[in-house]
């Protein structure tokens, strides 16, 4: 199991990498098209006191450097992504680990929002999306429980594959 738990970590972590502002030096309040709601469609006018340098330097202070193992994962993950099996394998562990929350797609009977947490459906859903965003069309001619069992196995295999890897990895 702690094989298991740190391949999840690591999936994690480099889904935290690929996403996360957190890493970019910049401006970090609103940004641009927040202010110009702020102030009713017109761009805010300066203040007369440019601050750039200073921001810039303060913007600096708060870059952060990237998790140390990010670049091992970001190997094994484009590694696999190459090939096309092992590619809905790891493909399937990322929609596991990146759907999260709040589905905003999802309706109720009558077609309304009903603010649900994504579940297994929407993550197969998802997951044949991406597969065919890639150029793999085989989930896509599977019928639902099919694809469920091929979603499944590839969480599995995901995990082992990424183990397989990692030592593979570390070893260098």
């Amino acid at each position: 199991m702690r094989g298991e738990s740190q391949v999840i970590k690591l999936i994690n972590i480099f889904l935290d990498g690929l996403v996360s502002v957190g890493n970019d030096a910049g401006f970090t309040g609103d940004s641009v098209l927040a202010k110009m709601m702020e102030f009713g469609g017109q761009p805010p006018r300066g203040s007369g006191m440019d601050q750039s340098n200073l921001s810039m330097i303060n913007a600096l202070n708060l870059y952060r450097d990237k998790h140390y193992e990010f670049p091992i994962i970001e190997r094994i993950v484009w590694r696999l992504l190459k090939k096309p099996v092992t590619a809905m394998y790891i493909t399937a562990l990322l929609v596991d680990q990146y759907y999260h929350g709040i589905n905003p797609n999802s309706k109720n009977e009558k077609g309304e929002e009903d603010f649900r947490a994504y579940n297994e459906s929407d993550k197969v859903a998802l997951w044949v999306k991406h597969m065919a965003e890639q150029g793999v069309r085989q989930p896509m001619g599977l019928v639902y429980d099919d694809a469920l069992r091929v979603y499944r196995y590839g969480l599995k295999s995901g995990k082992r594959l990424v183990r397989r890897d990692l030592g593979y990895e570390r070893k260098q």
